[in-house]
Formats: structure tokens, sequence, C-alpha cells
């Protein structure tokens, strides 16, 4: 099982990030697509779903992190194989599994690094499992997810500092 050491830090950071963006305009006057809204399947709500930016070593690198909170209270507990696109190679997605055990309030999920990324819209896809040996798919839960980051583009911290970087 992958397990996401920055989520909680990197949810706190879109939660802020998302709360500041709220009260810019959601149209795409910076050549963005829209900020995609929330979504809430029949398993699973997007509690809040980004990308976080950080520097690793020489390079910045861009991570994803969703929070993700069950629609009503699990009966048992579910496995969580979720598959994040791969900006570079849209065949070969970041697979990341989690156990939510029926007493989690919320799942965050975030994954390895990712070192090359445009802006733009990616697609976050939760299957919902009855057990890690994934015989039976109770649901699909999927998220898209915007990049305001072109990371070529991004060479020094104070690159982050701007509202779009594309």
């Amino acid at each position: 099982m992958t397990t996401c050491r920055r989520c909680a830090a990197l949810g706190l950071l879109l939660a802020l990030a998302s709360a500041a963006g709220a009260q810019g305009s959601n149209s795409s006057k910076d050549g963005l697509p829209p900020r995609p809204p929330s979504v809430t399947s029949q398993w699973l709500s997007t509690e809040i779903a980004g990308f976080g930016v950080e520097k690793e070593g020489e390079a910045f690198v861009a991570r994803y992190s969703i929070s993700l909170v069950p629609v009503a209270k699990l009966a048992a507990d579910v496995f969580l194989e979720i598959k994040f696109e791969n900006p570079a190679n849209k065949a070969e997605p970041f697979v990341v599994t989690q156990l939510m055990k029926k007493d989690d309030e919320r799942a965050m999920l975030g994954s390895p690094a990712i070192t090359s990324m445009k802006c733009g819209l990616f697609r976050a896809e939760v299957n919902i499992y009855d057990s890690d040996k994934k015989e039976k798919l109770l649901g699909v839960h999927t998220q898209m997810v915007r990049s305001t980051y072109d990371l070529s583009k991004v060479k020094k911290q104070k690159d982050l500092e701007s509202p779009s970087k594309c």
C-alpha cells in the first residue's frame, strides 16, 4: 500500500489556494480551462483536489493530492485504487492504493512526483473494491484536476507565487 506523507500539508495548501482562488474568476481569461467542480459519486465525494508543486533537489516537481469523503457511512472497509493521469504519458497512469476503513472520515491520497507537466485538466479515477484482491468492483469515482503550472517554466521558488505559470 502506498501512503502519502505530504498529503496533509498538500491538502492544507490546496484548501488555502482553493479558498483564495474562489474569489477569482472561474472563466478561462487566463487561457486555462475553468476549475472543475468537486464530484460526488455513489460512494465518494471529492472534498478537495489539486496539485502541489515543490522543489526536490535541483528540480521542481508536482504531486496530485486528493481528499475523498464517503457519501454515507461505510458498512465495511473498502479498497481504493486511484489512477492519476500521467501528464507525460496518458497510457501509463500513476497508481496508488489505500485501504479505507469503515470508520474513516476521509481518505487522502497523493501521487508520486511528477517531473513533466503542462497546464490543463488531468483525470484522477478511483476504483472502489470490496477488498485488496480487487475481485468485486463496487464503484468508480472520477475527478478532473486542474494544473496551473507548466513545470518547464518553473525555475525558482518565486515562479510559484504567480497565480498561473503557463
